[in-house]
């Protein structure tokens, strides 16, 4: 598959700029259970233990970019186009790994709380400007399920990076 080839490149290549974790994460094969919840939101990029996936899926999951240490997975739907999109997407899924990794109340933190400090650490490691560029699209689409607001506020956050 094409697409694949194009997420599992940009993969990569982000997991670079994350060595703290980059040995711990792997890139997961999607399946769309992983990327619909129960209010039947589809997200484009997911992250979590691969225990998480495993439970999720029954069985394990497929890897297409093992890691040595089997601790998280990266899964990202393929059907995306644009790159930027891509490598914002899984920019802020290793930043939220990383966030796991190394907050100590990481617990504590709720949903927008965590959002907000992963886009920080991708910004951190270069990737604002696509970050950037997926919030002004993500702006432009006309979605009900969309926290409007909440998007507008981490662009802000960005932009004063």
């Amino acid at each position: 598959m094409v697409k694949m080839k194009k997420v599992k490149k940009i993969f990569e290549e982000v997991r670079e700029a994350f060595p703290e974790v980059k040995e711990m994460v792997s890139l997961v094969y999607p399946h769309f259970s992983f990327h619909l919840l129960d209010n039947f939101t589809v997200y484009l990029a997911v992250s979590g233990t691969l225990e998480d996936f495993r439970e999720e899926l029954g069985r394990e999951p497929e890897l297409i970019v093992p890691s040595k240490i089997r601790r998280y997975g990266i899964s990202v739907l393929p059907y995306i186009e644009d790159e930027n999109v891509i490598r914002a997407l899984i920019s802020h899924e290793f930043g939220e790994i990383l966030l796991r990794e190394t907050h100590p109340s990481y617990r504590l933190l709720d949903d927008e709380e965590r959002e907000v400090l992963a886009d920080k650490l991708a910004c951190e490691r270069g990737f604002g400007k696509e970050l950037s560029y997926l919030f002004t699209k993500e702006l432009e689409r006309d979605s009900p399920s969309l926290d409007k607001k909440f998007l507008r506020e981490r662009l802000a956050i960005l932009c004063h990076q």
